[in-house]
C-alpha cells in the first residue's frame, strides 16, 4: 500500500474544520528534533505569555489569591471593582485578576446586585500582559465563570451545582468533561476541598485577617495547597478562577445577604 505524498516544503498549512475541537488550554511545544546532515537547525518558537505562566505553576505546590484593599469600602462602606493579586508562597508576585466596570452602571451593580450582576474580570502576568479573560454570566441561582484566552477560544468554566448542606462547584474543560469537583460543609465555611473522584487533590482555604478587617473590609486571602505538586496547570488556572468566585459569592460584603 503506497502512503500519501508527504506537504512540499513551503506549502501553508490549511485552517481546521469548522467543528472540530478547540485547542487544548495548555499545547505542548513539540521537542526539536535532531537536524539531518546539511540541513538548518529547527527553531523553537517563543512560549505565549499563557504557556509561560501556566509553566511557571506546573510545579508550584501553593499558591495565594490575595485581594486588594481599597480605601472606599473602608471609608465610605461601598463595594468597588474586584482586583486580586496571584502569589506564590513566598509572596513572590505572578499575576493580577482585575474586574472590568469603571462606568456608572457598572458601580450601581455592584451596591445593589452583588454577585448577581454580570462582570468581566482580566488576567494578566506580572508583566502585565494579559493571559485570559473570566466571564460571569447573569445567573438567579446557580452560578457559572466562563473562561477564554485572549482571542476568545473557550478554555472551560466552573459550574455551581444545587446540594443541602453543602456549596459545590464543578471544573470543566472545553468539551464539558468534568476535571475536578470543589465541595464545602456549611459547617467548613472557609474551607473547600477540590475532589477527583472521591481522592482529595487540593485544599482551597480562605485565611481570617483580624476581627476589623473582616467586618469592614474585602481584603481577603486564600490559599491553595495541592497534594500532588504535580497536577495538571489546567487545573490549577480553573482553581484560580474558582477562587475569584467562591469570593465573590460567599465573602463579598454588598448584595450577598
Amino acid at each position: 500500500m503506497s502512503l500519501p505524498p508527504l506537504r512540499p516544503p513551503g506549502t501553508p498549512v490549511q485552517p481546521p474544520h469548522p467543528g472540530t475541537e478547540p485547542e487544548m488550554l495548555a499545547p505542548q511545544l513539540r521537542p526539536l528534533q535532531k537536524p539531518e546532515p546539511g540541513m538548518a537547525p529547527q527553531t523553537r518558537l517563543p512560549a505565549t505569555p499563557l504557556q509561560a505562566f501556566l509553566g511557571r505553576l506546573l510545579d508550584q505546590q501553593q499558591l495565594q489569591v490575595v485581594q486588594r484593599f481599597e480605601q472606599n469600602e473602608l471609608i465610605w462602606g461601598l463595594e468597588s471593582r474586584n482586583k486580586y493579586e496571584i502569589k506564590l508562597s513566598d509572596d513572590s508576585l505572578i499575576g493580577f485578576a482585575v474586574e472590568n466596570g469603571r462606568s456608572l452602571g457598572a458601580f450601581f451593580l455592584r451596591q445593589f446586585m452583588g454577585h448577581w450582576r454580570t462582570f468581566t474580570v482580566n488576567v494578566f502576568d506580572a508583566m502585565r500582559q494579559p493571559l485570559f479573560v473570566v466571564t460571569h454570566p447573569f445567573q438567579f441561582i446557580l452560578q457559572r465563570m466562563d473562561i477564554s484566552d485572549t482571542a476568545g477560544v473557550y478554555l472551560g468554566g466552573i459550574r455551581q451545582r444545587w446540594a443541602f448542606f453543602h456549596r459545590i462547584f464543578d471544573i470543566t474543560d472545553a468539551r464539558g468533561k468534568l476535571l475536578a469537583t470543589i465541595r464545602s460543609p456549611i459547617w467548613t465555611p472557609w474551607t473547600f476541598r477540590v475532589l477527583r473522584g472521591e481522592r482529595e487533590v487540593a485544599v482551597l482555604r480562605k485565611k481570617f485577617a483580624g476581627v476589623f478587617t473582616e467586618a469592614f473590609t474585602d481584603k481577603d486571602r486564600y490559599t491553595l495547597e495541592f497534594a500532588d505538586n504535580r497536577m495538571d496547570s489546567q487545573v490549577k488556572v480553573m482553581l484560580l478562577t474558582a477562587t475569584v468566585l467562591i469570593d465573590i459569592i460567599y465573602f463579598e460584603k454588598q448584595g450577598n445577604g
